[in-house]
């Protein structure tokens, strides 16, 4: 997560700089505070941006992680239910040879 950067702080326009514009002095101030809150306003919302992409990125890989592991647990249903075709019941060897290929497979990540 980014931290948000400190505010830009620039030095208030001088009066020699506003005698070359139509505006009144007041008017380029109130210009120049504006300008200084939409430049803090604008790192918030990259700040928040940054936060949700980063966000996104973990949530893909979740979703990913839970595909794979339904991709893995269909594959091992479908190995166990090819010996019970004809809907007898195996021993009890079998379900606790399917615990611990589950287990195996989450300890190599």
């Amino acid at each position: 997560m980014a931290s948000p950067l400190p505010p830009l702080i620039l030095p208030p326009p001088a009066d020699s700089q506003t005698a070359g514009t139509p505006l009144a002095p007041s008017v380029e101030k109130a210009y120049y505070r504006k300008c200084i809150e939409l430049k803090r306003r604008l790192n918030e919302v990259e700040a928040a941006n940054d936060e949700a992409k980063t966000k996104r990125v973990r949530l893909d890989r979740g979703i990913m992680k839970m595909r794979l592991e339904r991709a893995f647990l269909l594959e091992q249903l479908g190995k166990r239910m090819e010996g019970n075709v004809d809907g007898s019941e195996g021993s009890g060897d079998e379900v606790m040879a399917a615990v611990r290929l589950t287990t195996s497979y989450y300890d190599e990540r």
